[in-house]
């Protein structure tokens, strides 16, 4: 696994997520809404759609 989800917040009425690619040794945010961007990898994709229960729950919420 290439990806680790740090944390999310809350961004207006969206949660923010942000995940470390280490891969490219980089950090990615984005927001839920952003799943529907082709540009985003597959492998990302379906390892966020895999922890969306405990996101959506505020399991990794970090307040900011």
């Amino acid at each position: 696994m290439n990806y680790k989800l740090l944390y999310t917040s809350r961004y207006g009425s969206q949660r923010k997520i942000v995940i470390f690619d280490f891969k490219r040794g980089m950090m990615i945010e984005l927001t839920i809404d952003e799943l529907e961007k082709e540009e985003l990898d597959l492998k990302l994709r379906q390892y966020i759609i895999k922890m969306k229960d405990q996101i959506d729950s505020g399991y990794w919420d970090y307040p900011i």
